[in-house]
């Protein structure tokens, strides 16, 4: 008898209660993974608006703190208001906080002078405080001293004594879209500013865990109130599609036994975008030498990533992470901010020194941009033309408007720099409509100095091309050796060298120490511009 091989005969019933049971232990999988991805997906938008939160929180203390000693400072004085000896006070403490763009003298709810404005001929009246601290700090929003000031300013009042912060205060560049940041006081009962794109009108929003987050500083004087304003994958177009297709795939690799496990570059991006807006990309600089005195003409900016995971990552391989991974932009804001902060002093000291930073050609690099920066290097007191931007071929791989962001580059009065000359095809076409103030040798073209062959012929005629042009400054990368630079000044040409024969990378700390052993070259022949 062959009862065991004879198909079972399902009842209705039974089939029924069968299929119910099957399906259902499919939706409840569905279900349950559905719930893990939005968790999971909410505690990764988290992570980016935690980093930025704290930036803002960073930015907000920074001006808080400054505001503070600026008006504090003031109020010490024993000068007459808006004495001699009080403009010259007021002038120094300008010179001293970075976030202060004015300060002045009042006298109950009259503006006397300020130290930008001098004397005012009638007294400026000034409307009521919006919000007032227990400590004698009072605050007015966005107000205008004159109806034809550009731009209302926030005013910060105490002990006679108001200090003036433009909205401009805060960098809103390194923001994600999606997200918007409420800086208030530390009850909670006064917005102070609005980052990113939110309406103007109306307090902080009320956040839970999937929609943001709240952060307040150790001393309680500042909370930032973040808010993820797309906080949902499926309140998106075609979210819900793509849910089920990543619930359905995430299913079938359960039942497969397939767990997914990250991979090895999705976890070194997300270490990446950890150490950019954590400020953990250090950066260091290489002297530029002119060869003939010896002297420092400059130094090149260059990124370094100790990572506590990853350990010590070449920029040869986190700088193409971040092309790869959409965060080239905020890595370059990041190393911007921290060259031009930390070269500060040497570049006000010293006016004939530049500082050069790599630029990767993408369409964030807008006129706007090269404006922000303009004004960031001014407010340090720098020059325009100290700023040598360096682009190279490779990077403009694929992009169409090389030419217009050059031509934004020298409108905002940087130099521009034409790196890793040589290399490819397209170099000496630039050098007809780029009108570049600098050019760099590749180090393959050094290398090859006084060799036989193509290579050697090559370098010597790239030498002498860029020789005949004497309005351009010419830079030699990886110069090492005494040889390639007795060759190199045997050509009669006043080269500038970049390399470990004269110095390796160093942090901003040595930079001093090593210009008071070199000296700092004057008179370095570069093309002139107009810092606007």
């Amino acid at each position: 008898m062959r009862v065991f091989n004879r198909p079972v005969a399902w009842g209705g019933e039974a089939w029924l209660w069968h299929c119910l049971r099957v399906r259902g232990r499919w939706l409840a999988a569905c279900l349950l993974l559905l719930l893990l991805l939005q968790l999971g997906m909410t505690w990764w938008h988290r992570q980016r608006l935690d980093l930025e939160a704290g930036q803002v929180m960073a930015e907000g203390l920074a001006v808080a703190q400054q505001l503070g000693a600026s008006l504090e400072r003031l109020a010490q004085s024993e000068a007459p208001p808006c004495s001699m000896e009080d403009y010259a006070l007021m002038a120094q403490i300008l010179r001293d906080y970075q976030y202060t763009a004015d300060i002045g003298r009042t006298v109950g709810d009259r503006l006397l002078c300020t130290a930008l404005r001098g004397q005012l001929a009638v007294p400026i009246a000034l409307p009521a405080p919006d919000f007032r601290l227990a400590n004698g700090f009072s605050f007015l929003t966005a107000h205008r001293l004159a109806p034809r000031d550009p731009i209302p300013l926030d005013l910060t009042l105490y002990r006679g004594g108001v200090a003036f912060t433009p909205p401009l205060s805060f960098d809103s560049s390194y923001l994600a879209p999606e997200h918007s940041f409420y800086l208030l006081d530390g009850q909670l009962r006064y917005l102070f500013r609005i980052l990113g794109k939110a309406p103007a009108e109306g307090g902080a929003p009320a956040v839970n865990w999937f929609t943001g987050l709240r952060r307040c500083s150790a001393d309680g004087i500042l909370c930032v109130v973040a808010q993820d304003r797309q906080p949902w994958l499926y309140q998106q177009p075609y979210g819900v599609a793509v849910l089920g297709l990543v619930v359905l795939g995430l299913g079938w690799g359960c039942l497969c036994g397939l767990p997914v496990i990250p991979s090895q570059r999705r976890l070194r991006v997300q270490a990446l975008r950890r150490a950019i807006f954590q400020q953990q990309i250090q950066v260091w600089y290489q002297p530029q030498i002119q060869m003939a005195t010896g002297k420092v003409t400059g130094f090149e900016a260059l990124s370094r990533w100790q990572s506590d995971s990853l350990g010590n990552v070449p920029p040869s391989e986190f700088i193409p992470l971040a092309e790869q991974a959409g965060l080239i932009h905020p890595l370059t804001l990041h190393v911007l901010k921290q060259a031009v902060d930390q070269c500060a002093v040497l570049l006000r000291r010293h006016r004939s020194l530049t500082l050069s930073i790599n630029l990767v050609l993408g369409p964030a690099l807008t006129a706007e941009f090269f404006d922000k920066v303009r004004k960031r290097v001014l407010s340090r007191g720098g020059r325009c033309e100290q700023l040598v931007f360096e682009i190279t071929e490779t990077s403009a791989v694929g992009f169409a408007n090389i030419q217009v962001v050059c031509d934004a580059i020298k409108r905002s009065g940087f130099r521009l720099s034409l790196d890793d000359f040589g290399t490819g095809f397209s170099n000496l076409s630039w050098l007809s409509h780029l009108h570049a103030d600098e050019i760099k040798i590749d180090k393959m073209f050094i290398q090859a100095l006084g060799e036989e062959g193509v290579a050697g012929r090559t370098a010597d005629m790239l030498l002498s091309l860029t020789a005949s042009l004497p309005s351009v400054a010419i830079v030699l990368e990886g110069v090492e050796t005494q040889a390639q630079v007795e060759r190199l000044t045997a050509r009669g040409r006043h080269w500038i060298a970049q390399g470990w024969y004269y110095a390796k990378a160093m942090r901003s700390a040595e930079l001093a120490g090593y210009i008071a052993q070199h000296g700092v070259a004057e008179g370095v022949t570069r093309a002139s511009v107009v810092c606007g």
